[in-house]
């Protein structure tokens, strides 16, 4: 089985992989923990896509603070990036439009969002990248796959490893007694009560190494924003589910999550009312996404962020 693999070049990267790897808005990263990350003065064929420091805005931003002037970091993932909107309505320039409406017009929102991070991916970039900023405060955007795995972009910039013993690696998988556990991990296109794997109460189980790996995040963004004053607000976006599915399904799970939030002393922002008053049809970005809101949804949770910022 190795001569087969090596002829096939199975544990090689790919062709495209390593053009998405040396030509996309991603780009790998020597740090563990993040994998992958925004690519900075990143063109695309609408225009720049990302700043200096590889935000997802076209403006160059200062490490130095202006007088006066509240800064606030949006840290999430695909929700928080935003990049299948118009850069206009992504959620960060919405959270500035509300807050300029409201009459705080000296307010700066950041926008660290990347898409497919995890909550541990997340921990890492305030750690790394959010700190120098001093924000005096972080958006943490919740998504209720966070404690899960996106295949992709991550897998794009995970090379394969060869196993030691090939016959039994194939009879183990085929047993699924050796899936990765980030495979295992790697997140639905369809919400609870549907995945045939049992894949959300397994990621939210409080024994199961998920769950405990999404806490120890949460408690490691905690400590970094205590390290430069910073208050963190936790905004818990649903899942955006039509009639078919069992109704208050998503209940149990954003409990679960506020309660960390509020352990931790943070307020928590659930946005799954605001959302479940107005049509379907209005909020979801694609007909058949469970999870990405379309503008007026940014706009929504935008309005009622501002309240706690």
């Amino acid at each position: 089985m190795r001569v087969v693999h090596a002829r096939r070049g199975t544990f090689e990267v790919d062709a495209r992989t390593r053009v998405i790897r040396e030509r996309s808005v991603c780009m790998p990263v020597d740090d563990p923990e993040l994998v992958y990350a925004y690519r900075p003065d990143y063109d695309a064929p609408r225009g720049r896509s990302t700043n200096s420091a590889g935000m997802l805005q076209p403006d160059d931003v200062s490490i130095d603070r202006t007088p006066g002037v509240e800064r606030i970091a949006l840290v999430g993932d695909s929700l928080s990036a935003g990049i299948y909107l118009a850069p206009g309505a992504r959620l960060a320039p919405q959270i500035e439009r509300a807050l300029a409406e409201r009459g705080k017009s000296a307010c700066e929102v950041f926008n660290f969002g990347v898409h497919g991070y995890g909550a541990t991916q997340e921990a890492r970039m305030i750690e790394t990248r959010v700190l120098p900023y001093h924000p005096d405060t972080i958006v943490l955007q919740f998504c209720l796959n966070d404690p899960g795995w996106s295949f992709t972009p991550n897998a794009w910039f995970v090379d394969p490893v060869e196993p030691r013993v090939h016959l039994f690696e194939f009879v183990m998988r085929r047993l699924h007694v050796s899936v990765p556990e980030h495979e295992r991990r790697s997140v639905p296109m369809v919400g609870p009560g549907r995945t045939p794997d049992g894949f959300w109460p397994r990621i939210f189980d409080a024994d199961g190494d998920a769950w405990r790996d999404f806490v120890t995040a949460y408690e490691r963004i905690d400590a970094a924003a205590r390290t430069v004053d910073a208050r963190v607000v936790l905004a818990l976006f649903p899942l955006l589910l039509d009639g078919s599915y069992e109704p208050g399904v998503l209940a149990p799970y954003h409990a679960q999550v506020r309660a960390v939030g509020e352990q931790l002393g943070w307020p928590v922002v659930d946005l799954r009312a605001v959302f479940e008053r107005e049509p379907l049809e209005r909020v979801r970005f694609d007909p058949e996404d469970i999870y990405h809101p379309s503008a007026a949804g940014m706009r929504l949770a935008a309005d009622e962020l501002v309240a706690f910022l």
